[in-house]
């Protein structure tokens, strides 16, 4: 007895030690694009020569390719000789993940006892929302998925949210940006800037008034004259300025314009949907997204100024920002808080965003500002709104800013079973897990509708970024430097 006892000691000694060391796996599918990355495939469009990356899982036999830069259709992709060319096709990303049971001992006190307004916000050192290896008994492979159902919890999928136990979850900023989808970024600092999905830039340069040089609010919406570029062409940083006179602003140029307003609206005029540019060939329905948001880097910030931003979701929400001496203030309709700054404070990040049924603004880190919105901009029915085709402008109403940097975004966007708008997820004694890849993850919509035992979890993914640095990474999912000369040679 008590060889056995020092025999299972030592094993238990070997299991600890194993499962505080990460384990290494690749990513071999594509369910849970865009934040992790499974193979793709290469190709470079024969109509407009760009390189476009697409997931692996989502590619169909006999069916063009769309350029995700133009839009233009290639119908000489053949998948069966792509998938066969080894120079076309790069692996998953690898990840590291800690067993599960040796990381609920780890974090089981650091996330005992969180309630939020769902109730239980872990479960065993599992957070909700956490990627999770899983492996059940009738499979030989494991999984990732996005834990978002504990044991004894109803999750329902309604017109892209989750609602747990009939209440909406509600997530921190962290998870809210670790969970986004980019939709577009522009970098003044390395002329690195792509305008995947068509996205372009206008710029109001109106001729200043008295009013407007007195720095009182203005018409952003007076068209005297309008450039409008291609956000990849852009120069930055763009200049902002109450006071902007009128200017010549051909298509063509791509020098900074000094305007009082600019917006960030679709070259197709189409609305921000869920569908997600990686996938090649899709067949889910595409609806309009209301939850969006974007992120402005203001350069030049140093004496007083003055800007209102514009978020046109299912009603317009405008938030007033502005610098009174050592103070950031944003303000709404509702509610008003200060930011103290340093006396040297050059540049700063803000995020705009209505998400979750809230509208929230921050800097890449933090809260500022989070309050619920209206009725009908929580409205539940997505066939019952229109997103403007310009979901965000930015207007000067006081003194001169640079906007150096940009990035938009939008949240997953849930579909049920048969990409219905609706489901309803019983955990019952196990747990409810979802592929961030809506349309072609297989998770617990299609194989564990009545839950998934808690047994199946095998681990918890580590992810190498967190929050904003999270989101950011999906900028290498973009093939921009691969394509600079192409798109040197379309301007």
């Amino acid at each position: 007895m008590t060889f056995l006892a020092l025999a299972l000691c030592f094993e238990a000694i070997l299991l600890m030690r194993r499962g505080m060391r990460p384990l290494g796996a690749q990513i071999v599918g594509s369910s849970m694009e865009p934040h992790l990355v499974g193979p793709r495939l290469l190709f470079t469009n024969s109509s407009s020569q760009l390189l476009s990356s697409y997931t692996l899982d989502s590619l169909r036999p006999n069916r063009p390719l769309v350029c995700q830069y133009t839009s233009e259709l290639d119908n000489s992709f053949d998948m069966l000789t792509a998938m066969g060319t080894p120079e076309m096709v790069e692996e998953g990303e690898s990840v590291r993940y800690y067993l599960w049971k040796r990381m609920a001992a780890l974090r089981a006190a650091k996330y005992k006892n969180r309630p939020n307004a769902d109730g239980q916000d872990s479960f065993r050192g599992i957070q909700r929302g956490d990627l999770v290896v899983i492996q059940t008994p009738e499979e030989e492979s494991r999984e990732v998925k996005r834990i978002v159902g504990f044991p004894g919890e109803s999750i329902d999928i309604i017109h892209g949210d989750l609602w747990v136990n009939e209440r909406r979850w509600k997530r921190d900023l962290k998870q809210i940006l670790e969970h986004a989808v980019l939709l577009d970024y522009g970098d003044g600092r390395s002329n690195s800037y792509w305008n995947f999905g068509g996205w372009i830039v206008s710029y109001d340069a109106r001729e200043a008034s008295a009013e407007d040089n007195a720095g009182t609010q203005s018409n952003a919406g007076t068209q005297s004259n309008i450039g409008t570029r291609r956000i990849a062409y852009a120069t930055l940083p763009i200049p902002l300025s109450s006071t902007a006179k009128e200017i010549e602003s051909p298509d063509n140029d791509s020098s900074p314009q000094l305007g009082g307003s600019m917006e960030f609206r679709l070259r197709s005029g189409g609305q921000i949907t869920n569908d997600l540019r990686w996938n090649a060939h899709d067949s889910h329905t595409l609806v309009p997204v209301s939850d969006i948001g974007f992120a402005i880097e203001l350069e030049n910030i140093q004496s007083e100024w003055q800007m209102a931003v514009t978020i046109h979701a299912r009603d317009p929400v405008t938030i007033m920002v502005e610098r009174s001496g050592q103070s950031i203030v944003v303000s709404t309709a509702q509610n008003e808080v200060a930011k103290s700054i340093s006396p040297d404070w050059q540049s700063q990040w803000l995020l705009f965003m209505t998400i979750d049924g809230e509208t929230i603004v921050a800097d890449q880190t933090s809260e500022w500002l989070r309050e619920s919105n209206s009725e009908s901009q929580s409205s539940e029915d997505e066939s019952s709104f229109e997103l403007d085709s310009a979901p965000f402008s930015i207007a000067c109403h006081q003194g001169e800013i640079d906007v150096k940097q940009w990035a938009v975004f939008r949240d997953l966007h849930y579909r049920g079973i048969g990409d219905s708008p609706t489901q309803r997820l019983q955990s019952n004694d196990g747990i409810v897990v979802l592929g961030d890849n809506v349309s072609i993850s297989n998770d617990s919509r299609q194989r564990w509708e009545s839950g998934l035992s808690i047994d199946s979890i095998r681990g918890v993914v580590e992810l190498s970024e967190q929050g904003w640095d999270s989101l950011m990474r999906q900028k290498s999912r973009f093939l921009f430097e691969r394509n600079q000369s192409r798109f040197r040679d379309l301007e």
